[in-house]
């Protein structure tokens, strides 16, 4: 999203219900913005989603299932997911966090001593043990996705967008999203199935980087930094003391050897008198200047199409195999282009070249005519069936919501809408108490859902 673009929506109101106040930050796959929830009157953040996000179906369809999942995980040390929606754009409404990010208290020169290392340490892996056992690899964790209360106490951000933008991009042409390069573990620049130790790795990292200030293995381009890493062990540096055993089994190259993150917070908590912890020196939040409005973390690696298409990628001679990553940066400067430009392998430019008429000619076999027509009558089936069906749509949850911005946002969608009032001691006038069906059912259009509506107190 480009600064005009992110300036331009202060003042919008998503869904009829979150109005965005100021950014508050920024990545390779979103702004965030402070924002006024209307109908409970709070402060909340809301994460835009960029452009080139935003017209891609595959990775919507993905997003509307992984907000649903993350708004259900429910930990202290994992930022709550209040809310989604993709009108004009998908966005994700979350709690605020007035603390700000590992990221910003490392930028303003705020280092963390062992004991409160360790804390953070401890807290995170507690909280990926949680989503692991629940199915959740978070994929991305870095400092900018560790975010505090004004209290101190941490938040995991990202655990649904994560994979949403990784599931989707790997059935996408253009790659798949892996992660934030300079805190991928081996498998993740591999492009292997991934466990939860891979977040485990990038705990690892982060706690070295957050009392050093330096993280390991980072070179001059983002390839290199990732090959520097695989069959490697992290340095860890003596500094770190008593931490140091649980960050070298963190950082092993293989994801067998490695612990999950449950055994890496008892690693943590084993490594005996830290001192107290004192308390940490938060960044707070604050509203992002126009210049301030290019992704902090703009290193998300990309498999381009040549890996996925089966074509050759680059690799090292004798070592492992690895995509030639690019830099998801790009993709969202220039105001985000719709559409991406990537280089094809040589066999798709003949597939080019032949399809356009160029190059030579040749004579299809009876087999594969009865092949290609055998393939457009079950495409002609398909076609058919998604042009005549109609089209359902999954209910959003409308209690507490004012009941004319209810009704509106369900008839927009082609719902018919009945209203059923009655009196409420504890819910003001006019808001949905409870629907039926209930939020998350999907229904065809043309279907009604009934909206229990408040009339205020029982007149007296």
């Amino acid at each position: 999203m480009s600064n005009a673009r992110a300036a331009d929506r202060i003042g919008q109101v998503l869904g009829g219900r979150y109005r965005l106040l100021a950014p508050i930050g920024t990545g390779a796959s979103a702004t965030v913005y402070l924002a006024d929830d209307v109908v409970l009157r709070r402060r909340v953040a809301v994460k835009v989603l960029h452009d080139a996000l935003a017209s891609d179906v595959s990775f919507l369809k993905r997003f509307q299932a992984e907000a649903r999942s993350a708004a259900a995980l429910n930990h202290r040390h994992i930022m709550a997911v209040h809310d989604w929606g993709q009108g004009e754009v998908p966005y994700l409404v979350t709690e605020l966090l007035d603390g700000g990010s590992l990221r910003a208290m490392l930028d303003a020169g705020n280092l963390l001593d062992l004991a409160q290392a360790r804390s953070v340490g401890v807290d995170t892996a507690t909280a990926l043990d949680y989503a692991h056992r629940r199915g959740f690899v978070h994929r991305d964790i870095k400092p900018a996705n560790l975010l505090f209360d004004d209290e101190g106490t941490l938040r995991i951000a990202d655990f649904g967008l994560a994979r949403a933008l990784a599931e989707a991009a790997w059935t996408e042409p253009a790659g798949a999203v892996l992660g934030t390069a300079r805190y991928a573990s081996p498998e993740q620049a591999q492009g292997v199935v991934l466990d939860g130790r891979s977040d485990v790795y990038s705990l690892g990292l982060v706690i070295i980087e957050s009392v050093t200030g330096q993280l390991p293995f980072t070179a001059d381009t983002t390839l290199g930094t990732l090959m520097a890493r695989v069959d490697r062990n992290v340095p860890v540096p003596d500094v770190l003391g008593p931490l140091v055993p649980a960050l070298r089994a963190a950082g092993v190259p293989n994801p067998a050897d490695r612990p999950d993150a449950a055994e890496f917070a008892t690693m943590l908590m084993a490594a005996g008198d830290l001192g107290p912890v004192a308390p940490l020196r938060l960044a707070g939040t604050v509203a992002l200047e126009p210049d301030q409005l290019e992704p902090r973390e703009p290193t998300t690696i990309f498999v381009p199409e040549q890996v996925i298409l089966g074509g050759t990628s680059a690799g090292v001679v004798g070592g492992p195999t690895f995509a030639d990553p690019t830099i998801a940066n790009e993709l969202f400067l220039a105001a985000q282009p719709a559409t991406r430009t990537i280089d094809r392998p040589e066999s798709a430019a003949v597939a080019n070249a032949a399809r356009s008429g160029k190059g030579p000619r040749r004579r299809l076999s009876a087999k594969s005519i009865a092949a290609l027509i055998a393939l457009l009558v079950v495409v002609g089936g398909a076609a058919a069936f998604f042009l005549l069906r109609t089209p359902t749509h999954t209910l959003a949850d409308y209690a507490s919501m004012s009941a004319p911005v209810a009704r509106a946002e369900l008839e927009s969608k082609g719902f018919n809408v009945v209203e059923d009032g009655t009196y409420s001691e504890t819910i003001e006038i006019n808001t949905v108490i409870s629907q039926d069906p209930v939020a998350g059912t999907s229904l065809a259009e043309g279907k009604t859902v009934t909206l229990t509506v408040s009339l205020g107190p029982p007149p007296v």
